[in-house]
């Protein structure tokens, strides 16, 4: 369903490049936080190919609405998915000290509980209590 729509031809539809030095002047953790933005911002650029497309067919007034309907629907989808992107990031960066900095149990808890963060849409966590990887303790947001 989400094919690549061709973007249009625009330099501020790109994300920008780290030079070398900042990244060596950066701490390891910045430039990782630095590149899920980077492909938060590849998904948002996404999302403006399906709508250049039908902007062009509006203005050019050749309106196939099967065509637009497609190009709506991707343009949903890809805005969805980014946002879902977001809310795992943003779990990952606040489970990260206090899972010690654990990639394996961040992920692994991140994994165990996926279901309860789809059934609770108005908090990133629910307020019960959750499974902690390896530890096998339940501990309380």
């Amino acid at each position: 369903m989400v094919d690549k729509v061709p973007l249009p031809k625009c330099e501020t539809l790109k994300v920008q490049r780290v030079n070398c030095q900042i990244t060596k002047l950066s701490s390891k953790a910045a430039n990782k936080n630095d590149k899920h933005w980077q492909t938060v911002q590849n998904k948002l650029i996404d999302v403006m190919g399906p709508l250049c497309t039908i902007w062009k067919l509006l203005e050019s007034n050749d309106l196939d609405k099967k065509m637009i309907s497609t190009l709506i629907q991707k343009a949903i989808l890809i805005a969805g998915q980014t946002n879902q992107m977001l809310s795992y990031y943003r779990r990952y960066e606040l489970l990260a000290p206090i899972l010690s900095f654990d990639k394996r149990e961040i992920n692994e808890f991140l994994r165990i509980n996926e279901k309860r963060f789809i059934k609770t849409p108005k908090e990133l966590f629910e307020k019960k209590s959750f499974k902690e990887p390896k530890r096998e303790k339940t501990w309380h947001i």
